[in-house]
């Protein structure tokens, strides 16, 4: 799990660059990005009650309202319409979108 969790991490901070030189993502430093993944990966791991569909998912903590807009609107976009097993799951399903 952690390895997705690394895997995660690192093309998170890549489509954050690409996204950056295009000049559509808004600017962060390093440090409030892994702040906001942890803040992420935290609602995936904990606050979600499993199995969930993905309006469930994207219900959980009050609709994550402590997560940025943008990364909102990326699960939002991104996360297939499925049923999840788990905190992986979800972000596996992520993970093939970046």
């Amino acid at each position: 799990m952690y390895a997705i969790f690394f895997s995660f991490a690192n093309s998170r901070m890549a489509a954050e660059r690409s996204y950056h030189e295009e000049g559509s993502y808004p600017s962060r430093n390093a440090a409030n990005s892994m702040s906001n993944l942890k803040t992420e990966l935290e609602h995936i791991k904990h606050h979600i009650k499993y199995p969930a569909n993905k309006t469930q998912v994207l219900a959980a903590c009050n609709n994550m309202t402590d997560v940025p807009s943008i990364d909102k609107e990326f699960v939002t976009k991104s996360l297939p319409d499925n049923n999840y097993k788990g905190p992986e799951d979800v972000v596996r399903a992520l993970l093939n979108k970046v």
